[in-house]
């Protein structure tokens, strides 16, 4: 069991791998490529209110590395891949999480007694086999973008970026839908609170409410879902 401040994780395998530029403590500068392969598996891995089973990430990065412990800059191509079985965020469960993000650039800088500033770029998708909230379900739930603009600057982050959301079935209470497929614009920003805004459209093959009862011969087909 490993813990640091309120992350904590169990059956944890932890890899790293790499090569980095020698530093010249004479001029205080390290200059050249930055080459770093991760891995991490995890039966549990928490934070707070939001917990990952059976974790198994992978992480690649390629860059060029200018400047000291505690001014630099980092600049170059970052691949990730993130599987669990279960995740759990406050009210939200979700089961079959696959994510994928190649080919990405990653710039990362820090300055002299300030935080670190860190921005992602490029393409990422993400599976969901079961996704459930309250009463809310979604079966079967795929999210992907060519453009995602990700960063942060010290505990402060933002997102922005155009989404495809493709979904199987969505169902709360009465309410059933199936083959649902909208694209919507991301904006999100997580300073202290979080501010998320999608905007866009969701086009729905078929939908039923068994509010109103079954089905009847009158009925158009498109209702019986």
């Amino acid at each position: 069991r490993l813990a640091q401040g309120d992350l904590t994780s169990q059956g944890t395998v932890f890899a790293l791998s790499g090569t980095l530029p020698y530093p010249d403590a004479r001029t205080r500068q390290s200059r050249g490529p930055v080459k770093l392969d991760a891995s991490l598996k995890a039966q549990s891995l928490s934070q707070g209110a939001n917990q990952l089973q059976n974790l198994d990430a992978t992480l690649g990065l390629e860059s060029d590395l200018k400047g000291w412990i505690d001014t630099f800059t980092l600049a170059g191509q970052t691949r990730l891949t993130a599987r669990a079985d279960r995740l759990v965020s406050g009210e939200v469960r979700a089961q079959g999480l696959d994510f994928e993000s190649q080919g990405s650039t990653l710039a990362l800088s820090r300055e002299a007694n300030r935080p670190a500033r860190w921005q992602v770029r490029g393409p990422a998708r993400l599976q969901l086999a079961q996704v459930t909230s309250g009463e809310t379900r979604l079966n079967k739930a795929h999210l992907s973008t060519q453009q995602m603009i990700l960063g942060g600057l010290g505990q402060a982050v933002e997102a922005e970026g155009p989404l495809l959301l493709q979904v199987d079935q969505i169902q709360s209470g009465d309410l059933d839908l199936r083959q649902a497929r909208g694209q919507m614009q991301l904006d999100m920003v997580r300073d202290g609170l979080a501010r998320i805004s999608l905007a866009g459209d969701l086009n729905i093959a078929q939908g039923g409410f068994k509010g109103l009862g079954p089905v009847g011969p009158d009925d158009a087909p498109e209702l019986a879902a």
